[in-house]
């Protein structure tokens, strides 16, 4: 804390430029510590996280963690990251444990409530980007893209023409093999009678 602390102070005062370049000397120093010593991976996650290392820091806090469960300090820390980065569903765990050990703590109320917020915005991302790619609409969705293509209706007036228009030939048709029945009919009269016509002169 010590360390941190003088070193916060000294750097606040620096450029953008020279602080960066001295935390990543300090960090230098650090790592080439013993990495085994929590005080040590507490000093390295806060160098992390004041260059904006974040993934880095958390890293340093899980390690601690492990090695100490109950430094709930540490928890709060990197529950709290953890919601920077919008990871929720690492964080919730935490959040919940933090919670458990204290009901009352406000600030553990807090965090477990970004958390449970964060997780069902999450949710409702997901829905929609399901929602979008369904084939089927849903309901109150008034996009066209999963509306149904129907079959055109039948057009029946064509069709009770093409029938009417057959039945007509079939009558035409009728008429006239009647037509020359009738006609075949008569000449085979005509030749009878005129045979039979024959045969009486010759008699």
């Amino acid at each position: 804390e010590m360390i941190y602390d003088f070193l916060s102070q000294y750097l606040s005062d620096q450029d953008d430029a020279l602080r960066s370049e001295l935390l990543d000397q300090a960090i230098a120093l650090v790592s080439q510590r013993q990495t085994g010593l929590i005080e040590n991976r507490l000093l390295l996650a806060k160098l992390f996280e004041a260059k904006g290392n974040l993934e880095q820091a958390i890293e340093s806090w899980e390690w601690v963690l492990i090695a100490s469960p109950d430094n709930h300090k540490t928890r709060m820390t990197l529950v709290e990251n953890l919601i920077r980065l919008e990871r929720f569903q690492d964080a919730e765990p935490h959040a919940r444990r933090l919670l458990s050990t204290d009901t009352k703590n406000k600030t553990y109320m807090q965090l477990m409530k970004q958390v449970d917020w964060g997780l069902e915005k999450q949710r409702q991302l997901e829905i929609k980007d399901m929602q979008k790619n369904r084939t089927l609409p849903v309901d109150g969705d008034s996009g066209s893209s999963g509306d149904l293509i129907q079959e055109p209706p039948l057009d029946r007036t064509n069709s009770n023409r093409d029938e009417k228009g057959d039945s007509n030939l079939v009558i035409d048709l009728r008429q006239k093999m009647l037509a020359g029945e009738e006609r075949k009919n008569g000449l085979e009269s005509e030749q009878n009678g005129m045979g039979s016509r024959n045969w009486v002169h010759h008699f």
